[in-house]
Protein backbone atom coordinates (compact mmCIF):
# COMPACT_ATOMS: atom_id res chain seq x y z
CA UNK A 1 0.00 0.00 0.00
CA UNK A 2 0.67 3.41 -0.50
CA UNK A 3 3.47 5.14 2.45
CA UNK A 4 1.14 7.87 3.72
CA UNK A 5 1.57 9.94 6.44
CA UNK A 6 -0.99 8.30 8.24
CA UNK A 7 -1.81 5.48 10.28
CA UNK A 8 -3.13 2.51 8.32
CA UNK A 9 -3.27 -1.52 8.46
CA UNK A 10 -4.62 -3.74 6.15
CA UNK A 11 -6.72 -6.57 8.30
CA UNK A 12 -7.56 -9.79 7.06
CA UNK A 13 -10.30 -12.72 8.39
CA UNK A 14 -7.87 -13.59 10.43
CA UNK A 15 -7.26 -10.67 12.23
CA UNK A 16 -4.03 -10.43 11.20
CA UNK A 17 -1.77 -7.54 9.14
CA UNK A 18 -1.80 -8.74 5.54
CA UNK A 19 1.84 -8.23 3.62
CA UNK A 20 2.96 -4.84 2.80
CA UNK A 21 -0.54 -4.04 4.73
CA UNK A 22 1.12 -1.29 7.08
CA UNK A 23 1.97 2.35 6.44
CA UNK A 24 5.37 3.78 7.11
CA UNK A 25 4.34 5.61 9.74
CA UNK A 26 3.08 2.27 11.14
CA UNK A 27 5.99 0.62 11.08
CA UNK A 28 7.93 3.31 12.29
CA UNK A 29 5.61 3.53 15.61
CA UNK A 30 5.11 -0.49 16.01
CA UNK A 31 7.37 -2.30 14.06
CA UNK A 32 10.42 -4.25 14.55
CA UNK A 33 12.94 -5.64 12.43
CA UNK A 34 10.62 -8.31 11.29
CA UNK A 35 7.82 -5.62 10.56
CA UNK A 36 4.03 -5.99 10.89
CA UNK A 37 2.89 -8.18 8.57
CA UNK A 38 1.04 -11.68 10.28
CA UNK A 39 0.74 -9.71 12.99
CA UNK A 40 -2.47 -9.56 15.40
CA UNK A 41 -4.16 -6.03 14.92
CA UNK A 42 -6.01 -6.18 18.15
CA UNK A 43 -2.49 -6.78 20.31
CA UNK A 44 -0.96 -4.42 18.29
CA UNK A 45 -2.94 -1.51 19.31
CA UNK A 46 -3.83 -2.49 22.72
CA UNK A 47 -0.92 -4.19 23.85
CA UNK A 48 -1.10 -3.29 28.13
CA UNK A 49 -1.93 -6.15 29.97
CA UNK A 50 -5.07 -4.30 31.67
CA UNK A 51 -6.42 -3.78 28.22
CA UNK A 52 -7.48 -8.16 27.63
CA UNK A 53 -11.28 -7.00 27.73
CA UNK A 54 -10.92 -4.59 25.10
CA UNK A 55 -8.89 -6.61 22.79
CA UNK A 56 -11.50 -9.14 22.83
CA UNK A 57 -14.24 -6.73 22.50
CA UNK A 58 -12.27 -5.11 19.24
CA UNK A 59 -11.64 -9.01 17.99
CA UNK A 60 -15.68 -9.97 18.57
CA UNK A 61 -16.45 -6.80 16.12
CA UNK A 62 -13.69 -7.28 13.43
CA UNK A 63 -15.51 -11.20 13.18
CA UNK A 64 -18.82 -9.76 13.03
CA UNK A 65 -17.57 -7.23 10.46
CA UNK A 66 -16.35 -10.40 8.11
CA UNK A 67 -18.63 -12.87 9.11
CA UNK A 68 -21.83 -10.74 8.61
CA UNK A 69 -21.32 -8.72 5.21
CA UNK A 70 -24.76 -8.30 4.84
CA UNK A 71 -25.49 -6.00 7.78
CA UNK A 72 -26.13 -2.31 7.30
CA UNK A 73 -22.43 -0.84 7.74
CA UNK A 74 -23.42 2.62 9.30
CA UNK A 75 -24.68 0.20 12.73
CA UNK A 76 -22.07 -2.13 12.50
CA UNK A 77 -19.23 0.82 12.21
CA UNK A 78 -21.19 2.69 15.11
CA UNK A 79 -20.63 -0.42 17.38
CA UNK A 80 -17.00 -0.08 16.55
CA UNK A 81 -15.24 -0.21 20.16
CA UNK A 82 -11.96 1.14 19.20
CA UNK A 83 -12.09 5.13 18.26
CA UNK A 84 -8.58 6.39 19.24
CA UNK A 85 -5.26 4.41 19.29
CA UNK A 86 -3.28 5.77 21.75
CA UNK A 87 1.00 4.98 21.60
CA UNK A 88 4.23 6.15 22.39
CA UNK A 89 6.98 7.29 19.66
CA UNK A 90 10.70 6.62 19.67
CA UNK A 91 10.77 10.14 21.53
CA UNK A 92 9.05 9.14 24.25
CA UNK A 93 5.63 11.36 23.27
CA UNK A 94 2.31 10.45 23.30
CA UNK A 95 0.70 9.92 19.49
CA UNK A 96 -3.29 9.71 19.27
CA UNK A 97 -4.57 8.93 16.82
CA UNK A 98 -8.81 8.91 15.47
CA UNK A 99 -9.30 5.65 14.07
CA UNK A 100 -12.07 4.98 11.27
CA UNK A 101 -12.63 1.36 9.81
CA UNK A 102 -13.35 0.59 5.81
CA UNK A 103 -14.53 -2.94 4.52
CA UNK A 104 -13.15 -3.77 1.26
CA UNK A 105 -15.39 -6.13 -0.68
CA UNK A 106 -14.96 -8.70 -3.64
CA UNK A 107 -17.01 -7.36 -5.96
CA UNK A 108 -19.97 -4.99 -5.57
CA UNK A 109 -21.95 -6.72 -2.59
CA UNK A 110 -19.46 -9.29 -1.97
CA UNK A 111 -18.11 -10.20 0.96
CA UNK A 112 -15.91 -8.18 3.04
CA UNK A 113 -12.17 -9.62 1.94
CA UNK A 114 -9.85 -7.01 4.18
CA UNK A 115 -11.06 -3.87 6.68
CA UNK A 116 -8.61 -0.85 6.03
CA UNK A 117 -7.81 0.95 9.50
CA UNK A 118 -6.85 4.85 8.89
CA UNK A 119 -5.84 6.69 11.69
CA UNK A 120 -5.59 10.53 11.63
CA UNK A 121 -2.82 11.92 14.13
CA UNK A 122 -5.29 14.26 16.57
CA UNK A 123 -2.02 14.29 19.01
CA UNK A 124 -1.72 18.37 19.08
CA UNK A 125 -5.73 18.12 18.96
CA UNK A 126 -4.87 16.20 22.35
CA UNK A 127 -2.25 18.22 23.73
CA UNK A 128 -4.44 21.18 23.55
CA UNK A 129 -7.12 20.24 25.50
CA UNK A 130 -5.37 18.64 28.14
CA UNK A 131 -3.82 21.69 28.23
CA UNK A 132 -6.90 23.88 28.51
CA UNK A 133 -7.56 20.97 31.09
CA UNK A 134 -4.79 21.84 33.22
CA UNK A 135 -5.08 25.94 32.76
CA UNK A 136 -9.06 25.47 33.83
CA UNK A 137 -7.74 22.85 36.66
CA UNK A 138 -5.31 25.77 38.16
CA UNK A 139 -7.87 28.43 37.05
CA UNK A 140 -10.19 26.35 39.92
CA UNK A 141 -7.76 25.84 42.29
CA UNK A 142 -6.81 29.63 42.41
CA UNK A 143 -10.17 30.45 42.91
CA UNK A 144 -10.26 27.55 45.34
CA UNK A 145 -7.35 29.25 47.64
CA UNK A 146 -8.37 32.67 47.12
CA UNK A 147 -11.93 31.83 48.75
CA UNK A 148 -9.84 29.54 51.53
CA UNK A 149 -7.42 32.43 52.34
CA UNK A 150 -10.39 35.20 52.15
CA UNK A 151 -12.41 33.13 55.12
CA UNK A 152 -9.51 33.04 57.46
CA UNK A 153 -9.55 36.72 57.92
CA UNK A 154 -6.21 39.12 57.95
CA UNK A 155 -5.47 38.40 61.60
CA UNK A 156 -5.39 34.72 61.48
CA UNK A 157 -3.89 34.66 57.95
CA UNK A 158 -0.93 36.74 59.33
CA UNK A 159 -0.41 34.43 62.06
CA UNK A 160 -0.87 31.64 60.47
CA UNK A 161 2.14 33.24 57.84
CA UNK A 162 4.29 34.28 60.83
CA UNK A 163 4.25 31.01 62.97
CA UNK A 164 4.97 28.81 59.62
CA UNK A 165 8.16 30.74 58.13
CA UNK A 166 9.50 30.34 61.71
CA UNK A 167 8.72 26.75 61.35
CA UNK A 168 10.21 26.77 57.46
CA UNK A 169 13.17 28.72 59.32
CA UNK A 170 14.09 25.65 61.65
CA UNK A 171 13.02 23.31 59.53
CA UNK A 172 15.41 24.45 57.16
CA UNK A 173 18.30 24.41 59.94
CA UNK A 174 17.59 21.00 61.24
CA UNK A 175 17.97 19.88 57.23
CA UNK A 176 21.62 21.48 57.09
CA UNK A 177 22.15 20.01 60.39
CA UNK A 178 20.97 16.35 59.00
CA UNK A 179 22.79 17.03 55.71
CA UNK A 180 26.37 17.72 57.61
CA UNK A 181 26.09 14.67 60.10
CA UNK A 182 23.62 12.11 58.97
CA UNK A 183 23.23 10.18 61.76
CA UNK A 184 22.12 13.42 64.17
CA UNK A 185 18.70 11.70 65.09
CA UNK A 186 17.59 14.87 67.12
CA UNK A 187 17.98 16.87 64.09
CA UNK A 188 15.76 14.27 61.90
CA UNK A 189 13.37 14.37 65.03
CA UNK A 190 12.78 18.69 64.50
CA UNK A 191 12.56 18.65 60.99
CA UNK A 192 10.11 15.73 61.01
CA UNK A 193 7.84 17.39 63.88
CA UNK A 194 7.80 20.49 62.15
CA UNK A 195 6.99 19.13 59.08
CA UNK A 196 3.97 17.38 60.97
CA UNK A 197 2.71 20.50 62.39
CA UNK A 198 3.19 22.74 59.20
CA UNK A 199 0.93 20.20 57.71
CA UNK A 200 -1.62 19.75 60.47
CA UNK A 201 -1.87 23.52 60.86
CA UNK A 202 -2.38 24.21 57.07
CA UNK A 203 -4.85 21.41 57.03
CA UNK A 204 -6.73 22.81 60.32
CA UNK A 205 -6.97 25.78 58.07
CA UNK A 206 -8.20 24.02 55.14
CA UNK A 207 -4.61 25.46 52.99
CA UNK A 208 -4.46 22.08 51.24
CA UNK A 209 -1.84 23.00 48.69
CA UNK A 210 0.15 23.26 51.71
CA UNK A 211 -0.58 20.76 53.83
CA UNK A 212 -0.05 18.13 50.95
CA UNK A 213 3.66 19.87 50.34
CA UNK A 214 4.64 19.02 53.79
CA UNK A 215 3.29 15.82 53.98
CA UNK A 216 5.08 14.67 51.24
CA UNK A 217 8.41 15.76 53.11
CA UNK A 218 7.31 14.09 56.50
CA UNK A 219 6.74 10.70 55.06
CA UNK A 220 10.30 10.93 53.31
CA UNK A 221 11.80 12.14 56.43
CA UNK A 222 9.89 9.48 58.63
CA UNK A 223 11.98 6.91 56.75
CA UNK A 224 15.60 8.62 58.13
CA UNK A 225 13.97 9.36 61.77
CA UNK A 226 12.81 5.36 62.22
CA UNK A 227 15.86 3.68 60.32
CA UNK A 228 17.66 1.13 62.74
CA UNK A 229 21.27 2.36 61.40
CA UNK A 230 22.47 5.70 61.37
CA UNK A 231 24.49 6.90 58.07
CA UNK A 232 23.69 8.02 54.84
CA UNK A 233 19.93 7.45 53.48
CA UNK A 234 17.83 7.84 50.03
CA UNK A 235 15.47 10.40 52.16
CA UNK A 236 18.24 12.64 52.75
CA UNK A 237 18.48 12.88 48.63
CA UNK A 238 16.94 16.31 48.04
CA UNK A 239 15.71 17.13 51.10
CA UNK A 240 16.71 21.15 50.98
CA UNK A 241 15.39 21.08 47.85
CA UNK A 242 11.73 19.91 48.48
CA UNK A 243 12.22 22.96 52.07
CA UNK A 244 12.91 25.65 48.90
CA UNK A 245 9.88 24.00 46.88
CA UNK A 246 7.91 24.95 50.05
CA UNK A 247 9.37 28.02 51.10
CA UNK A 248 8.29 29.44 47.59
CA UNK A 249 4.49 27.74 47.80
CA UNK A 250 4.55 29.78 51.36
CA UNK A 251 5.59 33.00 49.95
CA UNK A 252 2.97 32.34 46.44
CA UNK A 253 0.40 31.93 49.29
CA UNK A 254 1.50 35.21 51.06
CA UNK A 255 1.85 36.83 48.11
CA UNK A 256 -2.11 35.82 47.75
CA UNK A 257 -3.09 36.78 50.95
CA UNK A 258 -2.07 40.49 49.64
CA UNK A 259 -3.94 40.05 46.67
CA UNK A 260 -7.16 39.06 49.36
CA UNK A 261 -6.14 41.69 52.10
CA UNK A 262 -3.93 44.29 50.58
CA UNK A 263 -1.05 45.56 51.88
CA UNK A 264 -2.51 46.37 54.83
CA UNK A 265 -1.55 42.23 55.30
CA UNK A 266 2.25 43.84 55.43
CA UNK A 267 4.26 40.45 54.33
CA UNK A 268 7.25 41.48 55.17
CA UNK A 269 6.71 42.14 58.99
CA UNK A 270 5.03 38.20 59.10
CA UNK A 271 8.22 36.80 59.66
CA UNK A 272 8.49 38.24 62.95
CA UNK A 273 7.99 35.70 65.37
CA UNK A 274 6.43 37.37 67.78
CA UNK A 275 3.74 38.83 65.59
CA UNK A 276 1.20 36.47 66.10
CA UNK A 277 1.31 37.56 69.56
CA UNK A 278 0.62 41.12 68.91
CA UNK A 279 -1.04 43.38 71.08
CA UNK A 280 -1.72 46.82 72.00
CA UNK A 281 1.10 48.26 74.81
CA UNK A 282 -1.53 49.79 77.21
CA UNK A 283 0.78 53.58 77.32
CA UNK A 284 -0.59 53.80 81.31
CA UNK A 285 1.81 50.83 82.01
CA UNK A 286 4.93 52.24 79.68
CA UNK A 287 4.53 55.58 82.01
CA UNK A 288 3.84 53.72 85.40
CA UNK A 289 7.18 52.14 84.59
CA UNK A 290 9.01 55.13 83.62
CA UNK A 291 7.84 56.98 86.56
CA UNK A 292 9.03 54.32 88.62
CA UNK A 293 12.75 54.36 87.05
CA UNK A 294 12.78 57.70 87.69
CA UNK A 295 12.20 57.86 91.27
CA UNK A 296 14.62 54.93 91.27
CA UNK A 297 17.45 56.92 89.88
CA UNK A 298 16.64 60.12 92.40
CA UNK A 299 17.05 57.97 95.50
CA UNK A 300 19.99 55.61 94.49
CA UNK A 301 21.42 59.10 94.20
CA UNK A 302 21.26 60.26 97.82
CA UNK A 303 22.43 58.69 100.98
CA UNK A 304 22.29 55.19 101.76
CA UNK A 305 19.15 55.19 103.92
CA UNK A 306 17.85 55.71 100.37
CA UNK A 307 19.23 52.27 99.09
CA UNK A 308 16.89 50.01 100.33
CA UNK A 309 13.90 52.51 99.47
CA UNK A 310 15.46 52.59 96.06
CA UNK A 311 15.72 48.42 95.64
CA UNK A 312 11.99 48.01 96.36
CA UNK A 313 11.63 49.97 93.53
CA UNK A 314 13.71 48.65 91.30
CA UNK A 315 11.85 45.33 92.44
CA UNK A 316 8.62 47.15 91.30
CA UNK A 317 9.87 48.32 87.99
CA UNK A 318 10.69 44.43 87.60
CA UNK A 319 7.05 43.21 88.19
CA UNK A 320 5.94 46.20 86.20
CA UNK A 321 7.62 45.31 82.84
CA UNK A 322 7.32 41.58 83.50
CA UNK A 323 3.87 42.75 83.45
CA UNK A 324 4.45 44.60 79.40
CA UNK A 325 5.77 41.18 78.98
CA UNK A 326 2.33 39.11 79.36
CA UNK A 327 -0.85 39.39 76.90
CA UNK A 328 -4.02 37.50 77.27
CA UNK A 329 -4.23 33.81 76.21
CA UNK A 330 -6.86 34.22 74.13
CA UNK A 331 -4.56 35.81 71.45
CA UNK A 332 -3.52 32.42 70.64
CA UNK A 333 -6.64 30.40 72.08
CA UNK A 334 -8.99 32.23 69.59
CA UNK A 335 -7.97 30.49 66.75
CA UNK A 336 -8.79 26.97 68.30
CA UNK A 337 -12.33 26.99 68.45
CA UNK A 338 -12.76 26.94 64.69
CA UNK A 339 -9.57 25.03 64.25
CA UNK A 340 -11.28 21.81 66.36
CA UNK A 341 -14.70 22.13 64.20
CA UNK A 342 -13.10 22.01 60.97
CA UNK A 343 -11.04 18.96 62.03
CA UNK A 344 -13.87 17.28 63.44
CA UNK A 345 -15.69 17.88 60.16
CA UNK A 346 -12.42 16.16 58.31
CA UNK A 347 -12.55 13.43 60.64
CA UNK A 348 -16.45 12.72 60.47
CA UNK A 349 -17.04 13.59 63.88
CA UNK A 350 -19.69 15.60 65.67
CA UNK A 351 -17.83 17.76 68.37
CA UNK A 352 -19.65 20.12 70.63
CA UNK A 353 -18.06 24.07 70.40
CA UNK A 354 -14.82 23.64 72.02
CA UNK A 355 -14.96 24.94 75.38
CA UNK A 356 -12.34 27.58 76.48
CA UNK A 357 -11.85 28.49 80.32
CA UNK A 358 -8.95 31.14 81.12
CA UNK A 359 -8.25 32.74 78.07
CA UNK A 360 -7.95 36.16 79.85
CA UNK A 361 -4.90 34.85 81.55
CA UNK A 362 -2.03 36.95 81.09
CA UNK A 363 0.62 34.64 79.99
CA UNK A 364 4.18 35.56 79.07
CA UNK A 365 5.07 36.11 75.44
CA UNK A 366 7.81 33.18 75.38
CA UNK A 367 5.94 31.22 77.10
CA UNK A 368 2.84 31.21 74.88
CA UNK A 369 4.86 31.23 71.38
CA UNK A 370 7.27 28.18 73.05
CA UNK A 371 3.50 26.27 73.88
CA UNK A 372 0.87 27.10 71.10
CA UNK A 373 2.71 23.91 69.15
CA UNK A 374 1.77 21.76 72.26
CA UNK A 375 -1.80 23.27 72.38
CA UNK A 376 -2.48 22.61 68.98
CA UNK A 377 -1.58 18.69 68.45
CA UNK A 378 -3.08 18.60 72.24
CA UNK A 379 -6.38 19.66 70.84
CA UNK A 380 -5.54 17.77 67.34
CA UNK A 381 -5.24 14.37 69.07
CA UNK A 382 -8.26 15.06 71.29
CA UNK A 383 -10.48 15.23 68.05
CA UNK A 384 -8.67 12.74 66.08
CA UNK A 385 -8.21 10.20 68.17
CA UNK A 386 -9.91 11.03 71.45
CA UNK A 387 -13.54 11.71 70.54
CA UNK A 388 -14.82 8.64 68.24
CA UNK A 389 -17.27 8.55 65.87
CA UNK A 390 -21.23 9.53 66.25
CA UNK A 391 -22.21 5.75 65.76
CA UNK A 392 -19.49 4.35 68.40
CA UNK A 393 -20.35 6.82 71.11
CA UNK A 394 -24.27 6.48 70.66
CA UNK A 395 -23.49 2.64 71.24
CA UNK A 396 -21.58 3.12 74.23
CA UNK A 397 -24.40 4.56 75.73
CA UNK A 398 -22.47 8.54 74.67
CA UNK A 399 -24.07 11.61 73.32
CA UNK A 400 -23.63 11.77 69.58
CA UNK A 401 -21.40 15.07 70.30
CA UNK A 402 -18.05 14.43 72.37
CA UNK A 403 -16.81 17.28 74.30
CA UNK A 404 -14.00 18.80 74.13
CA UNK A 405 -12.10 21.61 76.93
CA UNK A 406 -9.30 24.05 76.70
CA UNK A 407 -8.39 24.81 80.42
CA UNK A 408 -5.93 27.70 81.44
CA UNK A 409 -5.44 28.49 85.33
CA UNK A 410 -2.75 29.68 87.95
CA UNK A 411 -1.49 27.09 90.83
CA UNK A 412 1.14 27.48 93.03
CA UNK A 413 3.52 29.81 90.75
CA UNK A 414 2.64 27.80 88.07
CA UNK A 415 0.81 27.95 84.52
CA UNK A 416 -1.54 25.01 84.24
CA UNK A 417 -2.37 24.34 80.34
CA UNK A 418 -4.96 21.29 80.32
CA UNK A 419 -6.83 19.49 77.32
CA UNK A 420 -9.58 17.04 78.14
CA UNK A 421 -11.48 15.45 76.03
CA UNK A 422 -14.72 12.91 76.73
CA UNK A 423 -13.79 10.04 74.53
CA UNK A 424 -12.31 6.43 74.32
CA UNK A 425 -8.90 7.39 76.01
CA UNK A 426 -6.21 4.98 75.36
CA UNK A 427 -6.51 1.19 75.29
CA UNK A 428 -3.71 -0.03 77.82
CA UNK A 429 -2.59 -3.19 76.27
CA UNK A 430 -3.12 -1.52 72.78
CA UNK A 431 -0.12 1.14 73.60
CA UNK A 432 1.82 -1.37 75.35
CA UNK A 433 2.06 -3.48 72.33
CA UNK A 434 2.56 -0.83 69.90
CA UNK A 435 5.59 0.25 71.92
CA UNK A 436 7.10 -3.20 71.87
CA UNK A 437 6.63 -3.13 68.37
CA UNK A 438 8.37 0.33 68.09
CA UNK A 439 11.33 -0.66 69.98
CA UNK A 440 10.23 1.99 72.49
CA UNK A 441 10.29 -0.74 75.15
CA UNK A 442 11.21 -4.64 75.45
CA UNK A 443 8.22 -7.11 76.03
CA UNK A 444 10.12 -8.07 79.60
CA UNK A 445 10.14 -4.60 80.52
CA UNK A 446 6.47 -3.74 79.08
CA UNK A 447 5.14 -6.23 81.50
CA UNK A 448 5.91 -4.92 84.33
CA UNK A 449 4.89 -1.48 83.87
CA UNK A 450 2.18 0.33 85.61
CA UNK A 451 -0.82 2.04 83.83
CA UNK A 452 0.75 5.08 84.85
CA UNK A 453 3.52 4.52 83.14
CA UNK A 454 1.78 2.67 79.91
CA UNK A 455 0.05 5.96 79.41
CA UNK A 456 3.24 7.68 79.32
CA UNK A 457 4.27 5.55 76.68
CA UNK A 458 2.14 7.67 74.19
CA UNK A 459 4.37 10.66 74.77
CA UNK A 460 7.82 8.50 72.94
CA UNK A 461 8.66 10.42 69.67
CA UNK A 462 6.02 9.21 66.74
CA UNK A 463 4.40 5.99 68.60
CA UNK A 464 1.13 5.81 67.74
CA UNK A 465 -1.75 3.61 69.00
CA UNK A 466 -2.80 2.96 65.62
CA UNK A 467 -1.43 0.51 62.44
CA UNK A 468 -1.96 3.17 60.06
CA UNK A 469 -1.67 7.09 61.52
CA UNK A 470 -3.72 8.72 59.57
CA UNK A 471 -2.87 12.04 57.79
CA UNK A 472 -4.10 14.26 60.69
CA UNK A 473 -2.35 13.01 63.98
CA UNK A 474 -1.49 10.19 65.74
CA UNK A 475 -0.92 9.72 69.42
CA UNK A 476 2.32 10.24 70.10
CA UNK A 477 3.05 11.76 66.87
CA UNK A 478 2.74 15.58 67.85
CA UNK A 479 2.49 14.83 72.14
CA UNK A 480 6.05 14.51 71.74
CA UNK A 481 5.85 18.38 71.14
CA UNK A 482 4.22 18.97 74.43
CA UNK A 483 7.20 17.17 76.00
CA UNK A 484 9.47 19.59 74.13
CA UNK A 485 7.84 22.14 75.52
CA UNK A 486 7.50 21.31 79.35
CA UNK A 487 11.47 20.55 78.48
CA UNK A 488 12.33 23.70 77.11
CA UNK A 489 10.04 26.18 79.59
CA UNK A 490 11.00 23.84 82.57
CA UNK A 491 7.64 22.26 83.31
CA UNK A 492 5.99 19.06 83.21
CA UNK A 493 3.70 16.69 81.54
CA UNK A 494 0.47 15.28 83.10
CA UNK A 495 -1.99 12.18 81.69
CA UNK A 496 -5.24 11.48 82.92
CA UNK A 497 -6.14 8.07 81.18
CA UNK A 498 -9.90 6.53 81.61
CA UNK A 499 -10.30 4.09 78.98
CA UNK A 500 -13.71 4.30 77.90
CA UNK A 501 -14.44 7.80 79.40
CA UNK A 502 -11.35 10.35 78.00
CA UNK A 503 -8.31 11.34 78.14
CA UNK A 504 -6.55 14.29 80.08
CA UNK A 505 -3.42 16.29 79.05
CA UNK A 506 -1.72 19.09 81.18
CA UNK A 507 0.96 20.81 80.88
CA UNK A 508 2.94 22.80 83.63
CA UNK A 509 5.21 25.54 83.63
CA UNK A 510 6.22 28.23 85.69
CA UNK A 511 4.39 31.51 85.57
CA UNK A 512 7.30 33.09 84.12
CA UNK A 513 9.18 30.77 81.52
CA UNK A 514 12.39 31.63 80.85
CA UNK A 515 13.50 35.25 79.35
Amino acid sequence: MEHAPLLAFSVGPDLRIGSGGASRLAEELLGNDDGLAGKGFAPLVLPEGDRAADRAVLEDWLRLVFEKPDQDWETVADLCPLEEIDLGDPEGERRVFRTSFHPMRAGDGGPVVRVLVVGLDVSSERRLARELETRDAEGEESVKRFAEVLKLGAETFRRFLNESQTRLAEAAGAADRLVAKPDDREAARTLFRQMHTLKANARAFRLSWLADAAGAVEEEIAELRDAELPGEHPALDGVLERLETMRVLYDETEELGVAVFGRSLDPGEARNRYRDLEVPVRVGRLESALALVRGATARLSTAEPGRAAARELLGKIAESLDALRRVPARHVFQRFPKMVADLAAIAGKRVAPLKVSGSDTLVNVRTLDRSGDAFVHMLRNAVIHGIERPEDRLSAGKTEAGTIELDLRGEDGTLVFEVTDDGAGIDREQLRSAAVAAGVVTEDAAAGLSPGAIDRLVLAAGLSTQSDADSDAGRGVGLDSVVAAAEFLDGSVELENRPGEGFRVRLIVPDRGPC
